[in-house]
């Protein structure tokens, strides 16, 4: 415990770091086991960041100014250091993933595992939109290898930078430094700049996971190494001031890692970036103070010393445990904690420490630079894609396909249907990709919301992402019946006034209420629809009470079924009154289980059937409503969605029906367009 293995010559150990290392990497991990009180523990990733700027750049200057430093060999220590256990871990999860989840799970995370081994993640997910506070939603075991991958696109180019600030400082080595701080500072400056434009712009995932927006925190560990190379004295200060700045640096981290603050993770990523800084400054100002003592706890090195494994093990360990129990957030957080810490113990052992140690690869780094190159492309190209694209059936699976007592020829084989051309929507149909992507319309501009022109009535489709599922069925029935149809639907937003989702980040949320007061101010005044269709989600079942609601109004309180019966009945008749049609297309029946998982994991189509659901509390009051209030119509689309109701297929004349638990396949949405256009003339919609 005196000196680690990683220790640099020149560079003075400091035990409190790896204690720092620990706190971090286990506030994580309590935020991933999904803890309210420990609701901000992902800032845990901006202590890292910030640790390894300064870690790092002090290193650095240590070797240059010893004139020792060689980019092959810097490179070297960082591929001997995290390529190993990091490739151990992807080529593990993905071994583990051929033996527990479906095809089409499996499929889905080639990207993810292809960008984590080439060290691209960030941008990857960025790409996708992927919402990382919504980590309950994202089953991707490598969803955290996105700061791994920001870690390694600074190690790339930091040094860089730094060689060529000493280059230009030959003449007065002595003023290397101060140029460095000047640098780092500057570019950490820029960093936040983009962050504040990335946020103004709505990309609050691109700002989350983005290098340009989250290298000031790297930057900002740099210039704090910067300055105490170059002004010693500001390490040196008395040392109860240092004590005094330890206490309140870790009282503020811990506040912040709580769920006491409401902030904006952003802006709690600089206040957690700013307080470690002070608290790195205080632990190097007075290595004998309180918190650096406490930080200096044996076990609490140890923990740090392995905090890279455990961070590695511990989110891949959590999604599997996710799939198949459900244990309240402070069980879970013990298991996955106990495994994860366990599993990096064992790497840095077996695998990490005789790589790390080895004076043969150590005196190689030319070899071992290409070599780690190598591996991640071999990895990320060829051996990992090529594991998760078997077709092998899981050995244990979180859904399991159930058996029937149906005759052999009347069953429906699953062989040779393409699951992914289940997400495809025909050309013809006049909507572009897979409607994967919401489309809020915003903006002044209402061509852009118009999917088709036509000459009679005018339809808007509003509302969440069940409102985006019926986008191709309801451009199959403007073309067919002449209409005009406009979009504006945006994910997990719910469309009656009034009512929001509760399992949504701050950003969406303000995003949501912009939308929504966008639309009922703006587009529908100016587009004058007809008929406004909001299909429903259903929050009574037990999958849908996942998705809880609440009022905008924190003094309207109730049951699910109650708020969203109350705002509908109000957004629905206030619409009404102003003399607009109304259409409230009812839920569609929920399977308890992922459709497509389990058709992928199946042999036959009916062992994926699931019963209907009866009409729900919300739904028995949209019919009311639709009695009571002219202009406004229910339209219960469960007889064409499950033509053999009571139970619903999970594949019909050959087409996959569901995306998930309660959304329609594009295709099937397609499919089902003339009898949804025959329901809404009947129902007097239309």
């Amino acid at each position: 415990m005196t000196r680690p293995a990683t220790a640099h010559p020149g560079v003075t150990y400091r035990p409190a770091l790896d204690g720092l290392r620990s706190v971090a990497v286990y506030l994580v991990v309590a935020f991933h086991a999904g803890m309210a009180s420990v609701a901000g523990g992902f800032l845990g990733v901006d202590i890292f960041f910030v640790l390894s700027g300064y870690l790092v750049t002090l290193l650095v200057i240590g070797d240059l100014h010893g004139d020792r430093f060689t980019l092959l060999g810097f490179y070297n220590r960082r591929v001997r250091r995290l390529l190993p256990a990091a490739l151990l871990v992807l080529g593990t999860v993905c071994v583990v993933w051929l033996l527990i989840a479906s095809p089409i799970d499996r499929a889905a995370i080639i990207g993810d595992a292809r960008s984590a081994a080439l060290y691209y993640s960030n941008w990857h997910f960025a790409g996708q939109a992927t919402n990382y506070f919504a980590h309950n939603n994202n089953p991707t075991p490598f969803l955290h290898f996105w700061s791994l991958s920001v870690e390694e696109q600074f190690y790339v180019a930091w040094p860089l930078t730094m060689v060529a600030v000493w280059r230009l400082s030959r003449r007065n080595p002595s003023t290397a430094p101060r140029r460095l701080l000047l640098v780092s500072l500057a570019a950490a400056a820029l960093s936040l700049v983009a962050l504040v434009l990335t946020l103004r712009a709505g990309q609050t995932d691109l700002a989350y996971y983005g290098t340009h927006t989250r290298v000031y925190q790297l930057l900002g560990g740099a210039a704090l190494a910067a300055a105490s190379t170059m002004a010693p004295r500001l390490m040196s200060v008395p040392g109860r001031a240092a004590v005094a700045v330890q206490v309140m640096a870790l009282a503020a981290i811990v506040v912040l890692a709580s769920g006491m603050l409401h902030l904006d993770p952003s802006v709690r990523g600089i206040a957690a970036a700013a307080a470690t800084i002070a608290l790195l400054w205080s632990l190097e100002a007075n290595p004998a103070g309180a918190g650096a003592r406490l930080l200096s706890l044996s076990w609490l090195v140890y923990l740090g010393q392995i905090s890279y494994g455990t961070y590695l093990w511990h989110y891949p360990v959590t999604v599997v445990v996710r799939r198949f129990a459900d244990m309240p957030p402070w069980q879970l957080y013990v298991l996955v904690a106990i495994v994860a810490t366990g599993l990096a113990a064992l790497s840095q052992q077996l695998l990490e420490l005789p790589i790390r140690k080895s004076r043969h690869l150590a005196a190689a780094p030319r070899m071992v630079v290409v070599a780690g190159i190598a591996a991640s492309l071999v990895a990320g190209v060829v051996a990992l894609p090529r594991i998760l694209e078997s077709p092998r059936l899981p050995t244990i699976s979180a859904v399991a396909p159930h058996t029937t007592n149906l005759p052999a020829d009347e069953r429906t084989s699953l062989t040779g249907l393409d699951l992914q051309a289940a997400t495809q929507i025909p050309r013809w149909s006049d909507v572009a990709g897979t409607v994967a992507k919401d489309q809020i319309c915003l903006g002044s501009d209402l061509d852009k919301c118009i999917v088709h022109h036509g000459h009679g009535k005018r339809v808007l489709l509003m509302g969440d992402s069940h409102a985006g599922m019926l986008v191709p069925a309801l451009a199959a029935i403007a073309r067919r019946d002449d209409l005009t149809l406009a979009t504006a639907w945006m994910s997990a937003c719910a469309w009656p006034q009034g009512l929001m989702f509760v399992q949504m980040t701050p950003e969406a949320s303000d995003t949501c209420t912009a939308a929504k007061k966008h639309w009922y101010e703006y587009v529908i005044p100016r587009f004058k629809p007809d008929l406004i269709v909001v299909p429903s989600r259903a929050t009574d079942h037990t999958i849908g009470a996942a998705y809880a609601v609440k009022s905008v109004d924190p003094g309207i309180h109730g049951s699910i079924s109650h708020l969203l019966s109350r705002t509908v009945s109000d957004t629905a008749r206030e619409l009404a009154a102003k003399g607009y049609g109304v259409a409230i297309v009812e839920p569609v029946p929920i399977s308890n289980d992922n459709v497509m998982s389990c058709l992928s994991g199946a042999r036959f189509a009916d062992q994926c059937q699931f019963p209907a659901d009866g009409p729900s509390r919300a739904e028995r009051s949209y019919r009311r409503l639709a009695r009571e209030v002219p202009g406004v119509h229910d339209i219960d689309i469960d007889p064409i969605v499950c033509p053999r109701l009571p139970m619903c297929d999970a594949v019909t004349s050959g087409m996959v029906t569901r995306l998930d638990h309660d959304h329609l396949t594009p295709r099937f949405s397609v499919s089902i367009a003339g009898e949804l256009d025959d329901l809404l003339h009947q129902e007097g919609a239309l």
